[in-house]
């Protein structure tokens, strides 16, 4: 089943723009248990030059039950919304809608290299793009765009509360040993708790998931690929 948005949404929008529509969409944003156990789950993650505006997206699908990547789709496209952090989304998801519509599974949750409502307005990667989708929807990013925390443990599965305004929006998790923390955040249809299981449950010893480790290796090998044939054209 293709993987089509349930809402109209723009991507050629001012800053200014962009943040307002953040807002109009925060309020639908729900935090929820899942409704059944996971099977398939889809990880995304995008890739790009600095000052360049073509953007590769990646996007794999995980087998929980067999442990290895399923499915790979990938695109790349010129977006020429500028790097704004706290709007990624305008920026990466053009690159990412036609990858997810080439799914030939509808993944059971999406997981972004970024965040979801770890986010001034809520309204994170995967908050977008999990209610653009109506799909559960988590984020795991490396580094913190908003919040406060206390220390965290130095043992893999160690975490804190990721606080911002009084509201606990994330968890920072110690993957591995040695290694800095993730910040994880449900992004729309999926608790914390679920979502920082998860990440810890995909991660096997790594910093980040697998699923995300995957989606990050093929949009870099997908970029330098798009990057290679540019200069090749240029030079000819």
């Amino acid at each position: 089943m293709p993987l089509v948005p349930t809402i109209e949404t723009r991507w050629d929008l001012t800053p200014a723009e962009a943040r307002a529509h953040q807002a109009s969409l925060a309020d639908q944003v729900r935090i929820e248990p899942l409704r059944g156990p996971l099977r398939f789950v889809a990880g995304a993650d995008t890739s790009y030059n600095l000052g360049s505006n073509r953007v590769a997206g990646a996007v794999v699908v995980w087998d929980v039950a067999r442990g290895a990547v399923v499915e790979r789709r990938t695109a790349v496209v010129e977006t020429p919304f500028p790097y704004v952090p706290g709007l990624l989304t305008f920026r990466e998801a053009p690159a990412l809608m036609p990858a997810f519509a080439a799914l030939s599974r509808r993944p059971d949750l999406l997981v972004f290299n970024g965040h979801g409502i770890a986010h001034p307005r809520r309204m994170g990667l995967a908050s977008h793009m999990g209610v653009l989708f109506d799909l559960p929807a988590a984020g795991v990013a490396q580094n913190r765009l908003v919040g406060e925390h206390p220390p965290v443990g130095e043992d893999p599965g160690d975490r804190a509360p990721l606080t911002h305004h009084g509201e606990v929006v994330g968890a920072v998790v110690r993957t591995r040993r040695r290694s800095r923390p993730v910040y994880v955040s449900p992004g729309h249809r999926v608790t914390l708790a679920e979502a920082v299981a998860f990440t810890l449950d995909n991660a096997g010893g790594y910093k980040l998931p697998a699923v995300i480790r995957e989606a990050h290796a093929l949009c870099n090998a997908v970029r330098r690929a798009a990057t290679s044939f540019q200069t090749l054209e240029l030079a000819v």
